[in-house]
């Protein structure tokens, strides 16, 4: 989000929202925002979830559910057991949905790590995460060549 960092100013300063997303709050602050021109696009897709469900933040993609509060995963309704950097991993594909992220995105954002960590560390997390979804024909996470990964919706 951002807003004018001074009244009449045309430059915007960055805007950090922190509530506690119970009785509508932030549904409210953010409708306010809005009816004052206040862009709030910036808004974190996170976040976006928090504002449609209240405490819980499950995103669903096909027949993956991802439950970000609770740290579980199920797959056409079985509960799929992952390790911590896969979870995150698929977290944040899911988030960028139909969208491609380069290795070096996800290296930042997931590993937090813009060192020169291995190239085939992410190639591995993304196969195994692959099997554990069942996904082997390679259609809800697709390799984009020389570039990164796309999670798809449909």
């Amino acid at each position: 989000m951002t807003a004018p960092a001074v009244e009449g100013d045309t430059r915007t300063a960055p805007m950090l929202l922190v509530a506690d997303p119970d009785a509508g709050l932030v549904r409210q602050l953010s409708a306010a925002m809005q009816a004052e021109g206040v862009d709030v696009t910036g808004v974190p897709d996170g976040a976006q979830a928090l504002l449609q469900d209240g405490r819980r933040t499950v995103l669903t993609i096909g027949d993956v559910e991802l439950d970000v509060t609770a740290y579980q995963v199920k797959v056409g309704g079985r509960v799929v057991h992952l390790p911590l950097r896969e979870f995150e991993l698929l977290h944040y594909l899911m988030r960028n949905v139909d969208r491609t992220v380069t290795r070096e995105r996800i290296m930042r954002d997931v590993w937090r790590s813009t060192d020169g960590m291995a190239t085939n560390t992410i190639a591995v997390h993304v196969k195994r995460l692959r099997a554990r979804l069942g996904d082997m024909e390679d259609t809800m996470i697709q390799t984009v060549r020389g570039v990164g990964y796309r999670m798809v919706s449909g």
